[in-house]
């Protein structure tokens, strides 16, 4: 018998059944917590914090190998491949630091160890949406409305349009420049006015408007406590190999290192990827 009013082709005792189902698979997963699952996030934050300071090292050292030196290997071809692998490794550590890394913990996935250093109430993270706006606009407005137009934002992020659902717009037009821009660099600064809006947007926020100048001008949210106050230079145009290789959000925009991290988070990451909580055939839900 149905007698519920969700947008599912399921009886009351299937959807009974379902949630059983999900239950016990929770149940499990809680019960095999333990020092293996502890080994392995400590391994990968070890892992990731090593390859992101040597690769930092790795680009400095490639500076060495500029022709102007003058020494036996002192040619473009060995400075450009150094610089490569520098460049490739810090990329590779910002995806596991934002995939694998703050994604899961910003998710209270690890909550459970009760270490304090790798708490979703304390931890930070390398993007432009500062950790707790990030988790009210994922954790609880994202996960309660998943798919759920003009709820999700995560449905095209107000810019692009991913179903048939969403209202046709001229501005849609561009949609394949929009994605190349995601892609290639804007996807931190798409995603901290993303957290903004979700935090209210003009008609919740009072300081909406200037939160987006800021954010555009690559100044921080949350009084700027992530920036102490200053403009990113990668946020005001200024691209350059050696300044990437500073610690911080300096890499988020190299072409080779946020033009990596991006396109991944694009395609993988649960708040990110447009199949996510989706499948092949399904489609978001209209507002009831």
């Amino acid at each position: 018998m149905k007698t519920h009013q969700y947008p599912v082709d399921l009886t009351d005792e299937q959807i009974e059944e379902f949630g059983n189902e999900l239950e016990a698979i929770r149940n499990e997963v809680f019960d095999s917590r333990g020092d293996r699952d502890r080994a392995y996030i400590l391994k990968v934050i070890k892992t990731q914090r090593t390859m992101a300071v040597s690769a930092r090292f790795i680009i400095y050292l490639s500076l060495f190998f500029i022709p102007a030196w003058g020494h036996a290997l002192a040619a473009w071809p060995v400075m450009l491949t150094i610089l490569g692998l520098g460049v490739f490794m810090l990329g590779i550590a910002k995806i596991l630091e934002n995939m694998e890394i703050a994604h899961n913990v910003l998710h209270a996935q690890w909550d459970w160890m009760k270490d304090p250093e790798i708490q979703s109430n304390t931890w930070e993270w390398d993007t432009m949406s500062p950790s707790d706006r990030w988790m009210h606009s994922h954790n609880v407005v994202h996960h309660t409305w998943t798919n759920v137009l003009e709820k999700d934002l995560d449905v095209g992020y107000g810019i692009m349009r991913v179903t048939p659902m969403q209202k046709w717009k001229p501005a849609f037009l561009l949609q394949p420049i929009y994605f190349i821009l995601l892609l290639q660099g804007m996807a931190a600064g798409g995603q901290g006015l993303h957290r903004l809006a979700a935090g209210g947007g003009a008609g919740g926020d009072p300081d909406f408007l200037l939160r987006v100048l800021l954010a555009a001008a690559g100044v921080r949210d949350s009084g700027w406590r992530q920036c102490g106050g200053q403009p990113d230079p990668q946020h005001l145009g200024v691209h350059h190999y050696l300044l990437r290789a500073l610690p911080g959000r300096g890499a988020q925009l190299h072409p080779g290192t946020g033009g990596r991290r991006n396109p991944w988070a694009l395609v993988s990451a649960p708040d990110a990827g447009f199949l996510q909580h989706r499948g092949w055939q399904a489609v978001p839900y209209p507002v009831r």
